[in-house]
């Protein structure tokens, strides 16, 4: 039950309240959490990367906790989606990036410089994938049609 000073606030108070103080701790704790993990690297960098996971976790916990009209839960949900897709590219753009500097550096040390160009080009195209997808995605959340967009890629 939500305390009497809560509720006096209405459905949108209370959803912005509960939206900004989930923002702020998920805030908080991702970079102390990143803090924590610098041993593992691809987990500390992945925890200073999280721009979008507060907002995500701010308006899905928003949308759950109060009874808003259904128009307004699914707008939340929505951001959510799109904040969440958003922060999975992110992770993903990063690890690719990790990858291929990796990859560089060891053809770098093993003698073989001539491979650098090509896992660059293979870096270029993937995080290139990585963001047509997450943006593709995100359109079909908002409800556009991709199917047109998908076709047009020859896919």
């Amino acid at each position: 039950m939500l305390p009497s000073w809560l509720t006096a606030l209405g459905p949108w108070g209370t959803a912005i309240l509960t939206g900004t103080g989930v923002a702020l701790v998920a805030g908080l704790l991702l970079p102390l959490l990143a803090k924590r993990l610098r041993a593992a690297d691809a987990a500390a960098a992945l925890g200073t990367r999280s721009r979008l996971a507060p907002v995500a976790l701010a308006a899905f916990a928003a949308a759950q906790v109060v009874n808003l009209p259904a128009s307004t839960a699914q707008g939340l949900l929505t951001i959510a989606a799109i904040a969440a897709i958003g922060q999975a590219a992110l992770w993903t753009d990063h690890l690719a990036r990790a990858y291929v500097l990796r990859r560089q550096h060891s053809a770098e040390t093993t003698g073989r410089a001539g491979d650098i160009p090509i896992w660059t080009v293979f870096g270029i195209a993937g995080r290139a994938v990585v963001w047509i997808v997450a943006g593709m995605w995100a359109l079909g959340e908002l409800g556009v049609d991709v199917s047109t967009l998908v076709a047009g890629l020859g896919v």
